[in-house]
């Protein structure tokens, strides 16, 4: 007879004997089994053995003593939490850590939850409850040969640019406006809107250069936070060094939304309700996640020539390439003309549809549909 505890020597006849006897026995709802190799391996190993009577299959798993996993980050629960067997709350609870407790987090789940030490094994906790210490990196970051999230991007005060033949966006709206003349998406500085400007200079005697130089703006009744920044906005960055690659993902889609419905001007970045092409609808929902997908920026995206920043994106090698039938949710979306030249960009929301900026306003529209169909391409951002 053997006890369901036994220890078994593998260096003779009757240790393997003994334990064909345990695997054979009936009724038996859990064996476990201590086996120490003797000889030249001096390692121990710990079998659990499962009769096959309790509805589950029989077997024998064998596993070295548990390696310790190395910690990755460092941080405090802001509330009492629940430590679980796995990462969500569908796992049964192992015990609870009080508001305050100092965690050693080793993994972070697909769930974006944290294992972390717990005792003297692991435990899984929601990553939403902690804070990261400042001195740990980010919970998530980018392959470092994609672009990288950042904890500040801004171009607060850059927008001080001359408007000159070519040049698109808020600041040319804004002029066109005081010129009188009739909205449109296509703010840019073209022929009509330079004769209009020269015809104001001469009235108001200043130079007749048909550029808006600061004078020219001021003179329009126009302010100097308008000229300074109204082509330089950036949105908030919206994750931290706890935010997982989910939710980068979703704050950057979050940002979109926070679009729908904002016209659709030509070189145009800025905030809800004021105005974006499609390149700038991406670049804010981008800088909302973090990423600055420099050179490309709010403030060239105005500049004569940079109407389609849309193919500079697409070059950009800091994007992963993917292909179309792998596209997922947050992924970019770009679309070409009848010549393959990119013209347009938008966001993938899933299901086959797209969050966009397209005349006339920012919407949610099929990823093909009568006004474009051809896909050149599709880029993921997170990887």
């Amino acid at each position: 007879m053997v006890n369901s505890k036994s220890i078994i020597d593998f260096s003779t006849n009757e240790g393997t004997n003994a334990l064909s006897e345990l695997m054979k026995k009936k009724g038996i709802a859990r064996i476990l089994a201590t086996i120490v190799i003797i000889g030249s391996m001096n390692t121990s190993f710990t079998y659990a053995l499962e009769n096959k009577h309790t509805g589950d299959s029989s077997y024998a798993k064998i596993g070295k003593q548990k390696e310790e996993l190395t910690v990755i980050k460092t941080g405090t629960t802001t509330m009492r939490l629940n430590v679980r067997k796995g990462g969500s709350t569908s796992y049964i609870s192992l015990g609870k850590i009080e508001k305050g407790t100092k965690v050693e987090i080793v993994e972070v789940a697909t769930t974006g939850w944290y294992k972390i030490k717990y005792q003297d094994d692991y435990g899984y906790i929601s990553h939403k409850y902690v804070k990261i210490d400042k001195d740990t990196d980010r919970v998530y970051q980018n392959p470092s040969q994609y672009f990288q999230i950042q904890d500040n991007i801004s171009f607060e005060g850059q927008g001080n640019y001359i408007l000159k033949k070519g040049s698109m966006g808020l600041k040319v709206r804004k002029v066109q406006q005081k010129l009188g003349m009739s909205k449109t998406y296509k703010a840019i500085v073209g022929p009509v809107t330079i004769s209009k400007i020269k015809a104001f200079q001469k009235k108001n005697g200043l130079k007749q250069t048909g550029e808006v130089d600061y004078k020219t703006w001021k003179k329009m009744g126009l302010s100097d936070d308008d000229w300074n920044n109204l082509g330089a906005y950036v949105s908030p960055i919206q994750v931290d060094e706890n935010s997982t690659k989910k939710d980068c993902i979703e704050t950057m889609i979050s940002r979109a939304y926070d679009y729908l419905g904002t016209e659709y001007i030509v070189g145009a970045s800025g905030k809800p309700g004021q105005g974006v092409d499609c390149s700038g609808l991406v670049m804010q929902a981008l800088y909302a996640a973090g990423i600055n997908p420099s050179p490309v920026n709010v403030i060239r995206h105005s500049q004569p020539g940079y109407e389609y920043e849309s193919r500079n994106l697409f070059n950009s090698k800091k994007f992963k390439k993917i292909s179309y039938k792998n596209r997922k949710r947050g992924d970019l979306i770009f679309y070409s003309n009848s010549n393959g030249v990119i013209i347009h960009i938008a966001i993938y929301l899933g299901n086959d549809k797209v969050i966009e900026s397209w005349p006339n306003k920012v919407v949610v529209w099929p990823i093909k549909n009568s006004h474009r169909s051809r896909i050149a391409g599709v880029r993921r951002v997170f990887n």
